[in-house]
């Protein structure tokens, strides 16, 4: 374990996070000169350190140190789906003993380490980690350095965020060899042999897609499955621990036969399961079926068509991120269960003709979403029971009914939410008791909010109100609404409103021209075939609707109808906007602008903070920036962590690359490295 002081530095070195393309697909990345700035999803390329007395030891003199090699940090543990339990939160991915991690923990997934994904790679004769920096040869993981009993050593510490587990594939075979290359500046340091790091038995999915065929079972506990090239499929069940499903990169598994009460990937009763790549639902009650599966891992999926798109129930621990969702008969994403961790999420387009077709339900205890886009759909998000869930950075659109729905629930903890064009209330909140709600953008709505049946509720932060046609605030009058239909602070609540606000040029909205992303669209448009590409977009602000001309429109509130046209909408902030741009902190007036070095934004000073239901406090205008091996990754900004400035109000902050931290002012929430995004970051 390293002694205090050092590891308050190597907190200030390593705390430097990276950029992504865009500001909702988070990722890290440190600015060195040959990093793809705004490169789709390049997070976590490298990171350098900056502990130590600033030499580099023997680096600038020695020969490169070659045919050095990597190993597992945790010998007990080495496989790619195997856990350790994580002992101390402060600590590093690499600092814990190396024990086993019990599946049924109570706790969300951060209560585990994955130690298959923390490697080795000491360099002999170097005692400094000052100036360097590595990466391996697939751009896979993010790499930290620590100096170790006098050696420095780099970690590869997590995946990066958008890199999925099929980079480190040889086809359906094997793991790929990889190694790594340590650099001073431009100058070679080291490198490392190149080697196959993990020993897990690597599969092909079977095939199954024949008109007798029946669901294959995946049984080999702790195998990697692969799909390379798109194909049918009568559905997989998996029944051993350990598992990973991973499709290449533009591979679909589709669902064919006849409709089907399980899923095309059904989970239940088994742990640590992983997946990634490309579903297509077809006609099955759900796409993707977890029940009773504990510290499972869903992450860089792309799910369209079925019932729901992704469904878990009674599910512990989970982890999701970089989820897109699109075109279901019924409800996109259901949870159920406790201590769910979801990021970087966008739903939208569910079926015209259902009324269960809501983008994301939620019921349960203690779970945390952090940057969900949901839009054109009957409903947003309902949250039906449970307590203590934490919901921050939604940007909720163009529903038939509401956007953000709390019913029967407690302790919940609702911030910086962009609600826009909901036939009903932008947010209603129904038998709920004692939540916290902070930074609200309720626009064009009929309704702003509507609060009935309730106790115990607080609102602070901003209130930015307009074009909700028939009124702003609907509340039963008594104690403990915290607002009342003036849309008044009460009851302990601290407010400031702005009213009448015109949005009408404010979005992007209306798309005209080809998505790069895209693989069916021409000029921003697309029929509703079976065929369609519904879940690719250059930005996860992009989702599909109806088409039409202005935007927020009543007509766009809904999905798009079978017989099409289909049209993209883009639910960023144009560029020159005054309405909303930067209101997260002072609301009548823009918030000062971010320069680096300088002292940061007063919107995001270290008292600008939440005490959430299950004890933790994070700023409301900034999120956790994902995968550099610091902080929990659940998104919120807390302490000790490297995040990125929130000026706006919603799930969109800014696009491009990261800019150099400004100067963090600590006070609830203290030593946070703060960075904005280049494009509309503040």
């Amino acid at each position: 374990m390293l002694e205090p002081m050092c590891r308050a530095t190597v907190v200030i070195g390593l705390l430097l996070a990276s950029c992504a393309r865009s500001g909702y697909e988070r990722g890290s990345r440190v600015g060195d000169a040959s990093a793809r700035d705004g490169a789709p999803g390049d997070g976590g390329r490298r990171e350098a350190s900056t502990r130590g007395d600033g030499r580099l030891g023997d680096a600038a003199t020695l020969p490169v140190l070659r045919g050095l090699a990597v190993r597992p940090r945790y010998a007990l543990h080495p496989a790619w789906n195997q856990y350790i339990v994580n002992s101390d939160p402060r600590l590093r991915s690499w600092e814990h003993p190396d024990v086993v991690c019990d599946p049924a923990l109570e706790a969300p997934y951060s209560a585990c380490v994955h130690a298959g994904a923390v490697r080795e790679l000491r360099l002999p004769g170097i005692a400094s980690c000052a100036g360097l920096s590595a990466a391996d040869s697939r751009d896979a993981f993010v790499w930290s350095c620590a100096e170790l009993g006098g050696e420095a050593v780099f970690f590869s510490t997590a995946l990066r965020p958008t890199v999925g587990l099929f980079e480190l594939l040889d086809g359906s075979n094997d793991f790929r060899p990889l190694s790594v290359t340590v650099r001073a500046g431009a100058r070679l340091v080291a490198e490392s042999a190149s080697e196959v790091w993990w020993t897990n038995q690597v599969r092909p999915l079977p095939s199954n897609g024949g008109l007798r065929d029946a669901a294959a079972v995946l049984d080999l506990a702790g195998a990697i499955y692969v799909a390379t090239e798109a194909s049918d499929s009568r559905g997989y069940e998996v029944r051993a621990e350990r598992v990973a499903i991973v499709t290449a990169p533009g591979a679909t598994l589709r669902a064919v036969g006849f409709p089907d009460s399980s899923g095309l990937v059904s989970v239940s009763g088994h742990d640590f399961f992983w997946i990634e790549g490309d579903f297509d639902g077809g006609t099955r009650s759900a796409t993707l079926s977890l029940t009773q599966s504990r510290r499972a891992v869903l992450r860089n999926l792309r799910v369209q068509r079925g019932n729901r798109g992704i469904s878990l129930q009674n599910c512990t621990g989970a982890r999701l991120s970089q989820l897109r969702v699109s075109n279901t008969a019924g409800t996109g994403l259901a949870i159920n269960g406790s201590a769910v961790t979801a990021t970087d999420l966008a739903i939208g387009n569910g079926s015209p003709d259902s009324s269960d077709s809501a983008g994301l339900t939620i019921a349960g205890q203690r779970h945390t979403f952090v940057r969900v886009v949901l839009s054109h759909l009957a409903q947003g998000l309902e949250v039906s029971g449970g307590t203590q869930h934490t919901l921050s950075h939604l940007t909720i659109a163009n529903t038939a009914g509401v956007g953000l729905a709390l019913t029967d629930t407690s302790e919940a903890t609702v911030a910086q939410v962009l609600a826009l064009n909901h036939q009903g209330s932008g947010i209603e909140l129904s038998d709920t008791a004692s939540a916290r709600l902070s930074e609200l953008a309720l626009l064009g709505n009929r309704i702003g909010i509507r609060v009935v049946a309730r106790t115990g509720l607080v609102f602070s932060g901003r209130l930015l109100l307009g074009g909700n046609t028939d009124g702003d605030c609907r509340v039963n009058f008594g104690d403990g609404s915290g607002i009342d239909e003036g849309c008044v602070a009460q009851s302990g609540s601290t407010l400031e409103v702005l009213r009448g606000l015109e949005v009408s040029a404010t979005f992007r909205g209306r798309v005209t021209s080809d998505d790069t992303a895209c693989t069916t669209d021409v000029a921003g448009a697309q029929a509703a075939t079976p065929t369609a590409d519904w879940v690719r977009t250059e930005s996860p602000l992009r989702l599909w609707g109806p088409e039409g001309e202005l935007f927020p429109a009543p007509g766009l509130a809904r999905a798009c109808a079978a017989a099409g046209p289909c049209r993209l909408w883009d639910l960023r902030l144009r560029p020159g906007d005054t309405v909303l741009t930067r209101r997260s902190g002072a609301g009548l007036t823009q918030n000062s602008p971010f320069a680096s070095g300088a002292s940061c934004p007063a919107a995001v000073h270290g008292d600008q903070a939440l005490l959430d239901g299950q004890g933790r406090t994070f700023l409301r205008n900034a999120t956790e920036l994902l995968g550099d091996g610091v902080g929990n990754d659940n998104g919120l900004c807390e302490s000790g962590e490297a995040c990125s400035y929130s000026p706006h109000h919603g799930a969109w902050q800014g696009d491009g690359a990261l800019r150099e931290p400004c100067l963090f002012q600590s006070g609830l929430v203290s030593e946070v490295v703060m960075r904005a995004y280049q494009d509309g970051g503040g």
